[in-house]
């Protein structure tokens, strides 16, 4: 079994484990000491619980670009608009980092396939979190139950023959 990322990557390192071979990533120790390399792209994706089509997110150096399948791109200078109100999505001056972010999702990601899937499986999502609250539903009403003769049980025993 193979783990993903720099978390764990990091958690190694502090507690001196080092390299181990089964873990695909990087350590994101040098991020949290400060050391960033301006290049580095970090990419996040959700196409999953809560989400209809697939979202993915590219930060690199004070760029911040999002793609949400079918929906307008966004792209804003989080040093210079770190509440994120001004998109510079269609700014002539920024097409390039623009292209190049979008480029970043789009080498990795198909979300065309992604968003088939995604439309495929929700009734399969769907009956998954109703069985899920009927299961709890069943559960808590259990529980309760069990309380209840619990009370009635040691009412009874107090109250005597």
């Amino acid at each position: 079994m193979r783990m993903r990322g720099g978390p764990v990557r990091a958690v190694l390192e502090c507690a001196g484990i080092g390299e181990w071979q089964r873990i695909d990533g990087r350590s994101l120790l040098p991020y949290c000491r400060g050391d960033i390399p301006a290049d580095r792209a970090v990419i996040c994706e959700n196409h999953s619980e809560a989400t209809t089509t697939p979202c993915f997110m590219v930060r690199r150096d004070r760029w911040k670009y999002t793609y949400i399948h079918g929906a307008e791109e966004q792209l804003f200078d989080i040093n210079d608009d770190p509440g994120e109100w001004h998109n510079l999505v269609g700014d002539p001056a920024c097409a390039e980092v623009r292209d190049e972010l979008r480029q970043l999702i789009l080498n990795r990601f198909d979300p065309d396939r992604i968003d088939r899937e995604l439309n495929e499986n929700l009734a399969e999502r769907a009956a998954v979190k109703r069985a899920d609250w009927i299961l709890l539903t069943v559960m808590l009403a259990a529980v309760g139950l069990a309380y209840l003769i619990d009370v009635l049980s040691d009412q009874e025993l107090r109250s005597g023959p």
